[in-house]
């Protein structure tokens, strides 16, 4: 069988020369390959993770017989939100319209939702083609665009955005497949396309493939993370965050409640990524020896990074977008044995943490976040059950193997059905 893999470039690809992991797409092409399955993998040129541009126009790397790599050309951005980041996915939508129709037909594709122009033209791709088309919704756009303006610039944009959120109902009701990483996020993909829910419809969340380091890579990473001071006294309890570092996170409650639990005990906060927050966070912690901000570290990092941890970090904003989802990050805490400090106050991520107990919920509260924690750090035996839990939830739901070898399996049985998927439901 041939799969379309359709992504807007925010994920590393096999190809790329620096040392980043593969993510959802990635393991899911791996999955397929696995089970004796062709896959071309549409990406842009443009790699979101580091804004850095990996070809000058649109490409093709055939990387082996059975995964081929089909770079679109798109522009540079600098900020996430952005003109030049809409013009970034236009041209997307624009160069996939063009080049999907040079290419055989697939037997079926799955299109990471957001970006819309690009999920418009794979759906606009299936109706003409009769192929079976399922969107993977990750983030709620543009709602979640409409979430990060101020209160007073949102009717304005309401207005501005209108063609999006045509375009969202437009490509959810013609899908043949609503996925979601969240029972949440598939339920507002279905009401965005006015659809009741159908056995096409499936939730399939982020999974993660623990790392497997020899012993120099091993050795390397421990050396690395010595030479920044962490990890040398084991009986510092160590904090850990890895991403980019933007106003998707709010930080401040975790700088008030570290420095307060560091007047009676050493506590160490490791910020690990870039973004346009960590200059200013390196300046106002500057003269703190244990808030560290390494920058950009790699996959074996990361991962010795979370064995010389006791706790990972989610300090997400509390907004719509963040409290229907659970990312890739908190699930890369339970890879690593990390219970996770969630700073929501509902949703999947807060019921995660609290419910399975593989972590604390803090409701963005720098007191409570202080509080819970100086409680954990006094009792050894409250911390080890944290980790114990956070070992078996992840084991059961989301190691890769079992994510994406369902989500192929998922794939497999609406190509065999067909483009009206097992049976569609319009309400």
């Amino acid at each position: 069988m041939k799969i379309w893999l359709v992504h807007h470039g925010g994920e590393p690809t096999p190809s790329d020369k620096q040392q980043m992991r593969l993510r959802r797409m990635g393991m899911l092409a791996e999955a397929a390959i696995q089970r004796g399955h062709e896959v071309v993998w549409w990406n842009s040129t443009f790699l979101h993770i580091n804004k850095t541009q990996r070809f000058d126009t649109s490409c093709t790397i055939d990387y082996s017989p059975q995964l081929r790599l089909n770079y679109l050309h798109a522009r540079p951005y600098e900020k996430n939100i952005s003109l030049t980041r809409i013009r970034n996915h236009q041209d997307l939508g624009r160069n996939f319209a063009k080049l999907a129709r040079q290419e055989p037909k697939p037997d079926v594709i799955l299109c990471s939702y957001p970006v819309p122009e690009l999920c418009d033209e794979a759906v606009r791709y299936s109706r003409e083609t009769n192929t079976p088309v399922a969107l993977d919704v990750r983030d709620i756009w543009p709602h979640a665009m409409l979430d990060m303006m101020p209160a007073s610039a949102q009717p304005f944009a309401r207005v501005a955005l209108s063609p999006y959120y045509r375009m969202a109902r437009r490509v959810f009701r013609d899908a043949t497949s609503i996925c979601g990483i969240t029972q949440e996020f598939m339920e507002w993909g279905l009401a965005q396309g006015r659809r009741k829910k159908s056995d096409s419809d499936r939730v399939f969340s982020f999974g993660y493939q623990p790392l497997d380091l020899d012993s120099a890579q091993q050795s390397d990473a421990s050396k690395f993370w010595a030479s920044q001071g962490v990890g040398v006294d084991p009986s510092v309890p160590v904090l850990c965050f890895f991403g980019l570092v933007n106003h998707q996170f709010d930080f401040k409650p975790v700088f008030e409640a570290v420095q307060r639990l560091q007047k009676n005990k050493r506590v160490q906060l490791v910020i690990c990524g870039k973004g346009e927050s960590i200059e200013q966070f390196r300046q106002q912690m500057s003269g703190n020896p244990d808030i560290l901000f390494p920058g950009w570290v790699n996959a074996e990092q990361i991962w010795e990074l979370m064995q010389l941890s006791s706790y990972g970090l989610a300090p997400y904003v509390d907004s719509p977008s963040f409290r229907g989802s659970i990312g890739n990050k908190p699930i890369e805490y339970l890879a690593g044995g990390l219970p996770i400090l969630c700073s929501l106050s509902e949703g999947p991520l807060y019921r995660l943490a609290e419910t399975e107990q593989c972590g604390f919920a803090y409701q963005g509260c720098a007191k409570m976040l202080e509080t819970k924690l100086a409680a954990l750090l006094a009792s050894p035996d409250s911390h080890r059950a944290l980790v114990g839990n956070a070992r078996s939830v992840f084991a059961d739901r989301y190691e890769a193997s079992r994510v994406y070898g369902g989500m192929v399996r998922h794939l497999e049985d609406i190509a065999s059905c067909g483009r009206s998927g097992y049976s569609s439901a319009v309400a």
